[in-house]
């Protein structure tokens, strides 16, 4: 049964109000269904956008000294990336906070989201 069919349907024991409200509700679905449409092809036609920028990080390098890298050669061979902000105050000086970011840049906790991302600390 094709949905246009439905306006024609009668169900036993109906009255001509709820009939009447069926075919409203019926319409009223049809015209939003053609809407969402109109509004998915409008988004298919949109442009990407423009270009994005390739920003310029400074890390501590494998030999403790600073180096800079591109947000391009994070992602590493992955089409997504996950980057990880430890941000601490000037007045943290816990030897703990600065222990716990070479440990988390070493190894990321998910190896399925390793798999799947690069990962920047």
């Amino acid at each position: 049964m094709i949905i246009a069919d439905l306006e024609y349907f009668a169900f036993p024991f109906e009255s001509d109000e709820y009939r009447c409200s069926r075919i409203a509700l019926l319409d009223a679905e049809t015209d939003l269904r053609r809407r969402i449409e109109r509004g998915a092809e409008q988004r298919r036609s949109l442009s990407p956008g423009g270009e994005v920028t390739d920003y310029l990080f400074e890390r501590v390098g494998p030999d403790n000294m600073p180096t800079s890298a591109r947000m391009s050669e994070l992602f590493g061979p992955h089409d997504s990336l996950v980057l990880y902000s430890l941000m601490y105050g000037p007045d943290v000086v816990s030897a703990r906070a600065r222990r716990s970011a070479p440990r988390l840049a070493a190894r990321p906790t998910d190896r399925r989201c390793a798999r799947r991302a690069g990962f920047a600390l």
